[in-house]
């Protein structure tokens, strides 16, 4: 009796820790909330505190002269695209969702197999 009373403690102390780090330990900041906090004409300081951090990839708008950059931040199932002018300042942003890929994508790449893209339904 006082084996299992032990035992149900140390199960009811886990749950209690194992919540109490799920309360504290902050979610992804890359969100569809935190996507509409970015404003046109917001520094790249300024959407990168609302992010939490810089960017995880940078690419170059396709036509250069305008010189703009597109910022991408990532989660594993959301992304966020900011577009900053030749100023540094916001002028469009975009939020996705990246539809998880089927398991047998991940049984192929897990296994070494580089298996073709997934299609997206049009």
């Amino acid at each position: 009796m006082k084996r299992r009373l032990v035992g149900m403690f140390l199960v009811v102390i886990i749950l209690s820790a194992a919540f109490a780090v799920w309360l504290i330990v902050p979610g992804s900041p890359v969100t569809r909330a935190n996507c509409d906090r970015i404003r046109i004409g917001m520094t790249e300081r300024e959407v990168e505190a609302i992010l939490r951090g810089p960017a995880t990839e940078t690419l170059q708008w396709p036509d250069e002269v305008d010189e703009a950059l597109i910022k991408h931040w990532g989660a594993s199932d959301v992304s966020i695209l900011v577009y900053f002018d030749a100023n540094g300042l916001v002028f469009h942003k975009q939020f996705g969702v990246i539809a998880p890929r089927p398991i047998w994508w991940q049984i192929l790449h897990w296994l070494g197999f580089q298996p073709p893209p997934p299609s997206v339904p049009a």
